[in-house]
């Protein structure tokens, strides 16, 4: 008798024991019964052929899943040291079904550096009970290498005791090239990051860029250090135009209407004032960038501090006026000589030729002339060996000089004069006691213009010279002040420094002693401006680096 048959008598029993009744009623219940326990038979064995074969779908996809995601699993008993791997981890490790992992062997896979550091960190983790995840780099034959991910987690019995570890190894191999590649990209990308950094810090010179719908700047590091501003303080394209000097600001926005309308790229030095108050001078260059339709969609560009090429151009220029300027003067001194030295030679020829047929006192006016012009002629001559002396000297070696030893070496010479026009002077070299200088060109200056302030004294007041120093950005300021005639500037400023040009009726003017000292202070790079009123007093103001 088949299974059918007995559940059908064993049902039917079960049915007579619970329903009483006649025999035909208990066969037509036992039918209908059998009827139901088949029908219930089918179904359970329906349920069961779907349940496997969804088992099985779901096993295909999971491993689909695992091959696509490149994830094997593992299974290690602790307490017979069994590996078992899921086939997607035969495929990971490219090993052949019939390899028998092991723990000691699996370890080998890898490059030996790798291999130290895992088993490493699986011991300790391990003796706590804990998970551990591991990076590691399998080597193959031929030289080929993988990465991959190796995970575990513990497996703990009903007592709580570690009998297993479970897991997953991952193939990351694309993930880390990626990974490393990045890194090496970003690493370059810092390094020259780094060095336009430097490069731009070194050369004053850093980037912009303004979004010209939001009309918001971008600035590079350099140039938040222009502005001496925070590095990454936001800024309007409104707020970036209003550092600059009203004059330069002007520029500069017609400069980028010119390039946002009519794509015109400019390059202009403008002057700009830092957060602190400081006025610099900056390179601004610009050009558009455009959209798909042609059209300026934003503005980049550069920026440079030029300060200090500014500051040597304007130093250079300086001493190009000057050197103009001496060019000039000795010229006209050339020419002022060579026409005193003409005319002397002239009039001592004439008296020569007449001196044969004049007379005894006649000849005696003539030898008297003859002196008198020879004279002017020796005059003549040392101030031209004056003039170039100051070319020679220049290449003399600069000394470092203490006003107050120069000072007194000036009052030894002028003391008769002081005393006899009783002249009051005061010195304060507090400001600054020294100055680099050659000794002769210092003793002279203030030779010459202390004893000025003597000689053209008002005779209404007793003369007073006021002498003192300070420093101003840097350099060292000379003031002589006196309270003498005074010079009409309106008149004769333009011609104060010329030679042999005096303004005032004296016996002993010249007019060459401030010519010579120009000169002196202009060989070494220093200047020297006057003010003065009549009838009040003069004041010269020498600059000397």
């Amino acid at each position: 008798m088949g299974m059918n048959g007995q559940n059908s008598l064993q049902k039917a029993s079960l049915f007579k024991l619970i329903v009483p009744g006649n025999d035909a009623d208990d066969t037509i219940k036992l039918n209908k019964l059998e009827e139901c326990s088949m029908e219930a038979d089918n179904n359970d064995l329906q349920r069961l052929q779907d349940y496997k074969e969804e088992l099985e779908a779901s096993k295909r996809l999971l491993a689909e899943t695992c091959a696509i995601a490149k994830v094997g699993g593992w299974h290690y008993q602790l307490l017979n040291r069994k590996l078992t791997w899921t086939p997607a981890a035969y495929e990971i490790y490219e090993k052949d079904t019939s390899y028998i992992p092991h723990p000691d062997t699996v370890a080998e896979l890898f490059r030996p550096d790798y291999s130290k550091q895992a088993i490493a960190k699986i011991k300790e983790a391990v003796a706590a009970g804990l998970s551990w995840e591991h990076d590691g780099l399998l080597l193959f034959e031929g030289g080929r290498s993988k990465w991959v991910k190796v995970k575990g987690e513990p497996i703990r019995d009903e007592h709580d005791q570690l009998v297993a570890y479970k897991g997953f190894v991952m193939d990351i191999n694309d993930t880390m090239l990626e990974r490393i590649e990045n890194d090496k990209y970003r690493e370059a990308l810092e390094v020259r990051d780094h060095l336009l950094n430097e490069v731009g810090a070194m050369a004053r010179v850093g980037g912009w860029k303004v979004n010209l719908q939001q009309r918001v700047m971008y600035w590079t590091r350099e140039v938040y250090r222009i502005h001496e501003l925070p590095e990454g303080t936001p800024l309007s394209l409104e707020e970036a135009f209003s550092y600059y000097t009203p004059k330069s600001q002007l520029l500069l926005r017609d400069a980028v209407k010119r390039a946002t309308d009519y794509l015109i790229p400019y390059d202009m030095e403008l002057e700009l004032t830092t957060v602190t108050g400081k006025k610099i001078w900056v390179r601004s260059i610009g050009k558009a960038i455009l959209d798909e339709n042609g059209k300026a969609k934003a503005l980049i560009g550069t920026l440079q501090n030029i300060q200090d090429h500014k500051v040597r151009e304007a130093q250079l220029q300086q001493q190009h006026n000057i050197i103009k300027e001496q060019k000039e003067r000795l010229e006209n001194f050339a020419h002022i000589v060579s026409h005193n030295l003409r005319s002397h030679a002239a009039s001592i020829t004439v008296s020569l030729e007449v001196l044969p047929l004049a007379t005894e006192e006649e000849k005696q006016e003539i030898i008297q002339n003859i002196e008198r012009i020879s004279t002017n002629l020796h005059e003549t001559l040392y101030h031209l060996n004056e003039v170039i002396k100051i070319k020679n000297d220049s290449r003399d070696a600069i000394q470092t000089l203490y006003f107050k030893d120069v000072f007194e070496q000036v009052m030894h010479v002028l003391d008769l004069q002081m005393k006899k026009n009783k002249a009051r002077i005061t010195a304060d070299f507090s400001g600054c006691d020294q100055v680099q200088h050659i000794p002769a060109y210092m003793e002279s200056i203030l030779l010459n213009l202390v004893s000025n302030a003597i000689k053209y004294r008002s005779p209404d007041r007793l003369p007073e010279i006021k002498i003192c120093t300070t420093r101003h950005n840097g350099k060292v300021r000379l003031t002589i002040t006196d309270n003498g005639l005074g010079i009409d500037l309106h008149k004769n400023g333009h011609k104060i420094f010329g030679m042999y040009k005096t303004f005032h009726e004296h016996p002993d003017a010249k007019g060459i002693g401030l010519f010579i000292t120009k000169n002196q202070i202009e060989t070494l790079g220093g200047t020297i401006e006057v003010e003065s009123q009549v009838d009040e007093g003069t004041t010269f103001v020498i600059t000397m680096l």
